[in-house]
């Protein structure tokens, strides 16, 4: 019965995202002033930071916590509009809206996804910090 009723109010998944997370050259250049110390600072930060994220959000997924999971999305979604990676951050505009209804499956559904865009855009700092 709980699986049935579950089946019935989740909602669908939208397909993921076409490639992975590409956050433009030119972008993030341009906004940090063609500065390489400054980007391998930012890089360094973000990869702590979105580490300690994803693991409090699917530690919030296992144990049902949804405002735990609520505040580490919001944390890196304020990450993810800073840096300009629209792809990972659609992702996790999904996630928050999915914990702010009380969907933790919905989630944790997508936390793989968003790894990948997360190592995408941590690749695609280095490459411009060893500019």
């Amino acid at each position: 019965m709980d699986i049935e009723l579950r089946r019935q109010t989740q909602t669908p998944l939208p397909p993921p995202p076409a490639a992975p997370a590409r956050a433009g050259r030119d972008a993030y250049l341009g906004r940090y002033a063609r500065d390489p110390a400054f980007l391998s600072e930012i890089l360094a930060l973000f990869r702590r930071e979105s580490a300690d994220s994803l693991a409090a959000i699917a530690s919030a997924c296992r144990t049902g916590d949804l405002a735990r999971g609520g505040r580490a999305v919001h944390k890196l979604k304020g990450s993810l509009v800073m840096l300009d990676a629209t792809d990972c951050l659609h992702l996790v505009r999904l996630m928050d809206d999915a914990f702010g209804a009380g969907r933790a499956w919905d989630v944790r559904d997508r936390l793989a996804c968003l790894e990948h865009c997360l190592a995408d855009l941590e690749r695609t700092l280095e490459a411009l910090a060893a500019d």
